[in-house]
């Protein structure tokens, strides 16, 4: 996973959880190694994913973003 959220950057190796919902919409959560959980909704046809998460500390946390593919490490 890659992920620029402002200032932060996230590149880790999680283990996922995905569900099609309809042609170009996909729903996936992960729990991330700093524990936090992600649930996270990707429209691939309109290229907004949407964010939401429950962080290690129990705060929560809900951003919307720009879908862009990243060129294999």
């Amino acid at each position: 996973m890659h992920a620029s959220i402002g200032a932060t950057k996230i590149d880790e190796v999680v283990k996922i959880d995905m569900t099609s919902v309809r042609p170009n919409l996909v729903l996936m959560s992960w729990t991330e190694q700093s524990g936090n959980f992600i649930v996270q909704l990707q429209d691939h046809e309109k290229g907004i994913v949407h964010n939401y998460a429950r962080l290690a500390d129990g705060q929560l946390f809900c951003a919307q973003g720009v879908i862009q593919a990243v060129a294999p490490a």
